[in-house]
């Protein structure tokens, strides 16, 4: 059903299966056909090349290294503007339940929360500059007693030794990860991050060791469940791209060629044209 809707989105875009075959010279059946076969060949290589014992097979030392290479680690307080966490007689935060598929309650990702009052609401809006003030000082809380005691995020607490993610990917939301992207190891934001209701202090620090490894006593494993295979195809593609370096390009028969002649009709030109004047108000 995906592979059809695909191919109907394809002749749509262009008028319809006659218009794709004029503008084109093939039917969309046929382009998605080669894609296909493209993508099985690749994931065939990719599987020869990364199985057990061949020359792309992800050893310890490549995977640590693809950590180190690739991750950062983070600690963060959330304070919550509107709504603060539930804590039981013994100060503890309560975990929000849920109900699974079959409809037992199970605990959930995330804290139990009720509304702040009004006279909560105004301590908390200063508490992001106490929280701060405190690790300005020499003897102060270090940042994880200060993230158990204050955040009201669920994995900023259940993983108060540090949140590691990739390089290229986004704490929390873009707002607080381009505000964060030059710390380094061992800094916090110098001032709260706003970001709707919320506040965020965020610290940099260095990578856990071997967070990655799958057993029963590393409590990160379940965010690592296919790394290794994340590891394997990073090599799978630089092997690939080792071989760009090799191709040549025959200048005399390339001049021969111009985009304009590969088209079979003249229709595409206002197929086109018509695209242009969409976006830039005239036709090229």
């Amino acid at each position: 059903d995906d592979y059809k809707a695909t191919i109907k989105a394809a002749e749509i875009s262009v008028g319809g299966k006659g218009a794709y075959k004029q503008y084109y010279g093939y039917k969309a059946t046929d382009y998605y056909n080669v894609y296909e076969n493209m993508v099985d060949k690749s994931e065939a290589l990719l599987e020869h090349l990364t199985k057990d014992g061949a020359m792309l097979d992800a050893s310890a030392e490549d995977i640590d290294k693809y950590y180190k290479d690739h991750f950062v680690g983070y600690q963060y307080i959330v304070l919550d503007l509107v709504n603060k966490v539930v804590r039981d007689e013994e100060g503890n935060r309560v975990v929000a339940t849920t109900k699974d598929k079959d409809g037992k309650e199970v605990d959930d990702d995330s804290y139990k929360t009720e509304k702040l009052t009004d006279a909560e609401k105004t301590e908390k809006q200063n508490l992001a500059k106490s929280i701060l003030e405190e690790l300005a000082k020499e003897d102060g809380r270090s940042f994880e007693e200060l993230i158990k005691e204050y955040s009201d995020d669920y994995y900023s607490v259940e993983y108060s030794e540090g949140w590691f993610i990739d390089k290229e990917g986004q704490l929390i939301n873009k707002t607080v990860t381009d505000k964060i992207k030059d710390l380094e190891i061992g800094e916090h934001t110098a001032e709260a991050i706003e970001s709707g209701n919320y506040r965020y202090i965020v610290k940099r620090v260095d990578l856990k060791e071997k967070v990655y490894e799958q057993n029963d006593e590393n409590k990160y494993a379940e965010f690592f469940k296919e790394f290794d295979a994340a590891v394997e195809f990073d090599k799978y593609e630089n092997y690939v791209k080792s071989f760009f370096e090799e191709i040549k390009v025959d200048d005399a028969i390339l001049s021969k060629y111009t985009l304009k002649d590969t088209f079979l009709s003249p229709a595409v030109d206002d197929y086109y044209n018509n695209i242009l004047s969409q976006y830039f108000g005239s036709s090229h």
